[in-house]
């Protein structure tokens, strides 16, 4: 059973979005804006370098060309005035992406990371490699995702319904207090989803059991939660996971996920833990996904 979830940030103030100019990572723009213009923050945009390991001349040249490039980006994206609503600066690092984007988080103090990704199915690869699994396994602060399901907008979004999935986990509980602080902030109606997982074959009397025994124990964690001053809707669910959370955001026109993962206490064995569900939810959500992590 969940204990009372410790509040997250009243409010977030400083957002990381890193960005390799891709079409890919563009479409955090908008995400990032929203969050930002709700809360009132700072936007951070992050563009990482090669890191400089050599004095070659053609490696320095490398490095000085690339840095022209983002250089110019960053003037084109500058002068779009697309972030004229927020106060922003503009950020070049070198190194690997996800030193870097950890960097930034602790010298910036940032709140939120938000970022685009790209690639579907199998081990399908976010923005910038498989980098992306790795800064939400290290970050200290949540991390937006924009899978590549997630039509590109022009504007800022309207934030409507928040879907919270929950597998009960200390990661799960994290992400409950962004659940709240999101929904709470935009108005929007908030929906909990526990999916057991189970064959398509489950014979009709199990399912019958496992469906009550799922749905009390949410209508458990919602009294222990919010005493009845905020009354979710409660879905239960069996199946596979990611499929059931995906396909249940797209029925119900969810315009976030919150899901909890577990970050690893050591980068030398956080490939090996559990990732196939936030993986296949950022990868075919048609919304961002917000995961949200817990130190193991």
């Amino acid at each position: 059973m969940f204990s009372s979830p410790r509040m997250a940030q009243a409010t977030i103030k400083r957002i990381l979005v890193p960005t390799d100019f891709s079409a890919a990572a563009d479409k955090a723009i908008p995400y990032a804006l929203q969050v930002a213009v709700a809360y009132n923050s700072t936007l951070y945009l992050l563009h990482v370098l090669p890191r400089e390991e050599s004095a070659r001349e053609s490696l320095g040249k490398e490095i000085y060309m690339n840095r022209r490039v983002a250089e110019r980006q960053f003037r084109i994206l500058e002068n779009s005035r697309r972030l004229s609503r927020v106060s922003h600066s503009y950020l070049m690092e070198p190194g690997d992406i996800c030193g870097a984007v950890c960097d930034a988080i602790r010298r910036h103090q940032i709140q939120l990371v938000v970022m685009g990704t790209r690639g579907r199915g199998g081990v399908a690869k976010l923005l910038m490699g498989s980098s992306a699994e790795e800064i939400v396994r290290s970050a200290v602060c949540p991390v937006l995702l924009v899978g590549p399901a997630v039509p590109p907008l022009t504007e800022v979004p309207e934030l409507a319904h928040v879907l919270y999935a929950t597998d009960y986990s200390e990661a799960s509980q994290a992400a409950l207090s962004y659940a709240i602080l999101f929904s709470e902030n935009y108005s929007a109606r908030l929906t909990f989803i526990h999916v057991v997982a189970a064959s398509e074959d489950l014979h009709a009397s199990d399912a019958e059991g496992m469906q009550a025994e799922a749905e009390d124990r949410l209508k458990a964690l919602v009294g222990s939660v919010f005493q009845h001053i905020l009354t979710p809707r409660l879905v239960a669910r069996f199946g596979d996971p990611g499929k059931v959370i995906t396909k249940t955001a797209a029925e119900e026109g969810t315009d976030l996920i919150v899901m909890g993962v577990h970050r690893a206490a050591s980068m030398a064995v956080s490939t090996h833990l559990p990732w196939t569900t936030s993986h296949y939810v950022v990868c075919h959500a048609h919304c961002p996904v917000l995961l949200v992590t817990r130190i193991n």
